[in-house]
């Protein structure tokens, strides 16, 4: 059958299936294809909505204690499974982990990992001391993470080493604190997606970063409904990443009228002299009606960037009165 069926071709084909059609099709049929289902790294997501409870329970009874060292890349969705017999893992993605998932979660465990997603919507001992293990070094290899609500009353308190590895991080939610911590000890971070709140409390002093970010290029800012950030905060934010490639910023709610001066959004894209994809998404409450008038009737607001593929800048007015909406918009490539 190796005549015929070189392993590279059942490879290229394994490939293309689900890890359990795999078992069920061509597990155990001899020892030549047996030796190549042990060649193969195995990928698979039980959180997706294809994967049956029938499908799952077949995999953690007949395929993870047979193969589980083969698995590379695990997505899960159990509070029951044991994290700890996936020792080769390089990507583990895990939604709404128990308090025993956590404690499985080790560099020593996984050596190998390089990417690691965790979908958790409460604080806890647990969660605080995984994320102590993440921001000290403990996962050497880990070059991807996407975690929740990250305090800055608990990154204060850690003691920060230089972490060379972490390339890319995102958070689901911190405040402007955490993320300048953040990019003060994540020096080698390239990408960076946070959805940023604000809090209300005057005495709660901004902590600014007394250095440029300079290895940053890919910066997704979301400020949600209810919390607000001025224009001259969002200028702050950004004069401390100056080699952004590309900067995202989503507003869901914004008073503050600065963000209609496209003047200054040009001279912030000025200073971002890397920049060449920027998308935004603005809305802005409580204007007036003259407001509306004098802004739609301006043509000539929309702001270019000289290079082709940069979007420009427009104003809308939405369907109610007191709303409206800055948006970008692509532009057709020029001749």
């Amino acid at each position: 059958m190796d005549g015929i069926f070189p392993a590279e071709l059942f490879l290229e084909i394994f490939e293309y299936l689900p890890v359990i059609d795999i078992f069920r099709g061509f597990c155990n049929l001899n020892s030549y294809i047996n030796s190549i289902i042990n060649q193969l790294h195995w990928k698979i997501d039980l959180s997706s909505k294809r994967v049956t409870i029938m499908d799952e329970l077949y995999i953690q009874q007949k395929i993870f204690p047979l193969y589980s060292n083969k698995f590379h890349h695990l997505g899960v969705w159990s509070k029951t499974i044991n994290l700890k017999q996936f020792s080769n893992l390089r990507s583990l993605s895990i939604s709404f982990p128990s308090e025993q998932q956590f404690e499985q979660i080790y560099g020593q465990t996984f050596p190998f990992l390089q990417s690691l997603s965790i979908n958790y919507r409460h604080d806890s001992t647990k969660y605080q001391a995984l994320c102590t293990r993440i921001f000290s070094n403990e996962f050497q290899q880990l070059k991807k993470c996407c975690l929740s609500d990250v305090s800055y009353q608990y990154l204060s308190k850690l003691t920060w080493l230089p972490i060379y590895y972490l390339e890319s991080l995102t958070l689901r939610l911190c405040n402007q604190n955490s993320y300048y911590l953040l990019l003060k000890n994540l020096s080698k971070l390239k990408y960076f997606s946070v959805t940023i709140y604000t809090e209300n409390d005057n005495n709660n002093k901004i902590m600014i970063p007394t250095n440029t970010i300079d290895n940053l290029m890919y910066l997704k800012l979301i400020v949600p409904n209810q919390s607000e950030m001025s224009m001259d905060e969002l200028e702050q934010l950004v004069s401390y990443t100056p080699n952004l490639i590309r900067l995202s910023f989503h507003h869901e709610h914004t008073i503050d009228r600065n963000y209609l001066d496209f003047k200054r959004w040009k001279n912030l894209f000025l200073k971002l002299n890397n920049l060449n994809k920027f998308h935004c998404n603005i809305t802005i409450d409580f204007l007036f009606e003259n407001e509306h008038k004098a802004l739609t009737q301006l043509n000539d607001i929309k702001y270019r960037h000289e290079h082709w593929a940069f979007e420009c800048m427009v104003y809308e007015r939405m369907n109610e009165k007191s709303l409206g909406r800055i948006y970008t918009q692509k532009l057709e490539k020029r001749e």
